[in-house]
């Protein structure tokens, strides 16, 4: 605790909130053990979250979730199982800043309709926060570099202890850096939420995807070279975010995507003539490149790249072979 500030539990289920909405399972089991030490008291009304028991079982939950998320192949299980923590710890964040937790607390004071919007902004920074954390989460996934699963878990899981340690002592500066966390991830949020969908589509596509039926390309009966809607996801297109998801189409020899916007028309642009444009395979689909712009095609499409290229006239690149090694000169 910092001088002077009572521990009274009026700041310290305030600096609970950010390690709680980061990494439930683990931060629960963390401020369980501390209160069996005696490091911090037990939050009235919360008492079962924080027994020594029940920290020891979400210490092992939350240790699993990190071993689960640190591989490419358990990761989509520890996922889908990480959806019921997160949902604890935003139900626990909103525990912990609901005034009548701590009717001592200075929220009780400034009036419930201020520990209202208290509690409603720590909830909604959380969720996030949830957001982003995913967000990254699958990005990381669909990544293919070795071991950056495992790296990222690790830093997640150094950053919550770091938290947990301010909360308990010093939990004035651990409310004011869970605000700028809050803050920061919540003007992260349009991102978040962008690359989520771009992750979840990628991943999916590469992994339950496979198992669905091909798509066929979808093209106009009438009109020779139209092909569309496909979905895309933006790549190069100077205005447009990139990830932002789309439709393609292309229309009399025009390669034309659409993006929908939350207020107002979809916007709508020409990326350039079909003929000009080059179709080349990536690790995460297929590229679409004009002198306009770029954009991607999930794996999903990936066996459309020929027949695609054919309808519309475009380029179509391979993938480069590997370099061979190079054979040592021969010693005569």
């Amino acid at each position: 605790m910092l001088a002077g500030v009572p521990n009274t539990l009026c700041v310290t289920p305030l600096a609970m909130a950010g390690p709680v909405g980061l990494n439930p399972a683990l931060a629960i089991a963390l401020f369980g053990l501390a209160v069996f030490f005696g490091a911090v008291p037990p939050v009235p009304g919360l008492e079962p979250f924080f027994h020594p028991a029940a920290a020891f079982a979400f210490l092992g939950v939350g240790v699993l979730l990190h071993v689960g998320r640190s591989a490419k192949l358990s990761k989509p299980f520890a996922e889908a199982a990480g959806l019921f923590e997160s949902l604890l710890g935003v139900i626990v964040t909103g525990l912990l800043v609901w005034p009548s937790a701590h009717p001592n607390g200075v929220t009780m004071e400034a009036g419930l309709g201020t520990a209202l919007l208290i509690v409603t902004a720590s909830v909604l920074g959380v969720l996030s926060m949830i957001v982003l954390r995913t967000a990254f989460d699958l990005l990381i996934w669909v990544t293919p570099v070795p071991f950056v699963d495992a790296i990222f878990q690790a830093v997640k899981a150094i950053v919550t202890v770091g938290l947990v340690a301010l909360a308990i002592f010093a939990p004035v500066v651990a409310i004011i850096v869970n605000v700028i966390i809050l803050l920061g991830t919540t003007l992260a949020l349009r991102w978040a939420l962008r690359a989520a969908r771009y992750g979840l589509t990628v991943a999916y596509d590469l992994t339950l995807g496979v198992m669905d039926a091909a798509r066929e390309l979808p093209t106009d009966p009438v009109a020779e070279g139209d092909v569309g809607p496909l979905m895309v996801f933006a790549d190069r297109i100077p205005g447009i975010k990139r990830r932002a998801q789309g439709s393609l189409e292309c229309n009399a020899g025009w390669w034309i995507v659409t993006f929908p916007r939350t207020f107002g028309e979809p916007r709508t642009l020409s990326l350039g003539e079909a003929e000009k444009a080059e179709l080349s395979p990536a690790w995460n689909g297929t590229t679409l490149s004009t002198p306009a712009g770029s954009v991607l095609l999930p794996p999903r499409y990936r066996h459309l790249q020929e027949p695609l290229a054919r309808r519309t006239k475009a380029q179509s690149t391979r993938a480069r072979p590997a370099r061979p090694i190079a054979q040592p000169a021969s010693v005569l």
